[in-house]
């Protein structure tokens, strides 16, 4: 891909920031489409000013390749099928497709037509697995602490359920010590 690359340093200035005025590199790239139409994007940067013209074309371009690869990873990982209640679980959930995601493609450079002998979800159990015990999520202070905070969630969930139609919750008493 061939690129025509020009960079400025700029002041953006907004109504509201006045007082707070930034330097920002504003990189303009002009490439050819797929049938041959010039295309301009203008990106605005923070790198340096010395920052060399292969490395911001470099990055520039980096945007295709990024859509390209979450493309794949919500159609054949599953980065879209998430039913998560938490931002930690989606996290968790992206985290683990993206993985998931890289296994697959350094599988198909490999060019091999065989089938693998570990399935995706396979994968993504093993990363899980290993990802909790690197950042200790299986110690018994973190464990207690996550299923208070599930059934405190629970509770709330089923108070507001009836309180939305108007209803007294029922007690529970068979759980009560």
């Amino acid at each position: 891909m061939v690129v025509d690359l020009v960079k400025r340093r700029v002041v953006a200035r907004t109504e509201n920031s006045r007082k707070h005025v930034t330097e920002e590199l504003l990189v303009v790239v002009r490439s050819a489409d797929v049938q041959g139409n010039p295309k301009v994007d203008y990106h605005l940067s923070n790198a340096p000013e010395e920052t060399p013209l292969e490395e911001l074309a470099r990055v520039a371009t980096a945007e295709h390749r990024i859509e390209e690869c979450i493309k794949r990873s919500k159609s054949e990982a599953g980065m879209a099928d998430y039913e998560v209640r938490t931002w930690w679980g989606w996290h968790h959930h992206q985290t683990l497709s993206l993985i998931a995601t890289w296994f697959l493609v350094c599988e198909a450079r490999r060019g091999k037509k065989w089938t693998p002998a570990i399935t995706v979800p396979q994968i993504r159990q093993g990363l899980a697995m290993l990802l909790h015990r690197a950042c200790r999520c299986g110690d018994p202070d973190r464990v207690a602490c996550d299923r208070t905070r599930r059934l405190q969630r629970n509770e709330s969930a089923r108070l507001y359920h009836h309180k939305r139609r108007n209803l007294l919750a029922p007690l529970r008493i068979h759980q009560r010590t």
